[in-house]
């Protein structure tokens, strides 16, 4: 997978509509395959604020520890 090609993408459909949950969750995934942990946890954040709770166990599982 061409993971810059997919962040890319991602966050242009977030720039769009920044209450774009599905974005936000891939966005996450791919960020956290690139080892980009405190990005994926701003987007899993912001998808638990917005309404979806289905992040809850990656943010538990990823972001504990990481700086807003």
């Amino acid at each position: 997978m061409n993971y810059k090609r997919a962040i890319y993408n991602f966050t242009n459909a977030v720039s769009n509509n920044p209450y774009d949950l599905d974005a936000l969750y891939n966005l996450a995934l791919v960020y956290l395959k690139v080892d980009k942990v405190k990005d994926a946890c701003e987007c899993l954040n912001n998808s638990a604020e917005y309404g979806d709770h289905s992040v809850d166990e990656l943010i538990k599982t990823n972001c504990k520890g990481v700086k807003k």
